[in-house]
């Protein structure tokens, strides 16, 4: 690996290197995680939302087979609290709600409008 760059002017830059940024390193206090959790539940994609969950999981170093089974809170099982683990899984089944059924809608005017370029072919041969 080089030391130095030649950007093609004579001039030799010191190459930096960076080490990969790790959001579970920068989730120090209870507060921080919430604050992390809040910011991605507001946006509301499920993936983003299972990605913050693995994070505060290594942030408090909760490394375990344990896998939440079905209708479980894995909020409990990351450490929150019972009363703010009850409130943030409700929170979180909402968002996911509302984006399947946004998503389900959006399918179904899709299909719709490929039915009626369907039907106008058949009715112009």
């Amino acid at each position: 690996m080089k030391d130095s760059d030649d950007s093609g002017n004579g001039k030799r830059r010191p190459v930096i290197k960076l080490k990969d940024w790790d959001a579970a390193e920068h989730l120090q206090t209870a507060e921080d995680q919430q604050a992390y959790l809040d910011v991605v539940l507001a946006g509301g994609d499920p993936e983003d939302i299972a990605i913050a969950l693995a994070n505060i999981a290594r942030a408090r170093e909760t490394r375990s087979a344990h896998v939440t089974p079905v209708g479980g809170n894995v909020f409990v099982d990351i450490g929150f609290p019972p009363d703010e683990a009850a409130t943030l899984k409700a929170e979180s089944d909402r968002i996911i709600r509302a984006k399947l059924a946004a998503q389900s809608r959006t399918e179904d005017v899709a299909l719709s409008a490929g039915r009626k370029i369907g039907r106008r072919r058949l009715d112009r041969s």
